[in-house]
């Protein structure tokens, strides 16, 4: 009777054994599961921030393209503007010379 209740005892302990083991492994496999989903994860992100950065710079290309485009438009006003003011005196030194041609 005692080694009949010492066997099953031997079984029941491997039983326990081999329960212990395969929840190991599957805790291991859960583990390298998620370790995969994660790294996937980790691409997806990496590859959304490149994405962005080439956006970005792209953005930023533009704007400094367009903000030269001003300076050079604003440029050009302020240098048209001095032409401006020699032609407004060229035009009032010929009218000031018709009236003195006028009263004489």
């Amino acid at each position: 009777e005692l080694s009949i209740k010492q066997e099953q005892e031997r079984k029941r302990r491997q039983t326990e054994e081999k329960r212990a083991q395969q929840r190991v492994k599957e805790q291991e496999q859960q583990k390298q599961r998620e370790a995969v989903k994660y790294q996937k994860e980790i691409e997806l992100l990496k590859k959304l921030l490149t994405q962005k950065e080439k956006e970005n710079t792209i953005i930023k290309q533009e704007k400094e393209e367009f903000e030269a485009a001003n300076h050079r438009r604003r440029s050009r006003i302020i240098s048209l503007q001095p032409e401006e003011k020699r032609a407004r005196q060229r035009a009032k030194r010929q009218r000031v010379k018709q009236r003195e041609a006028v009263k004489y």
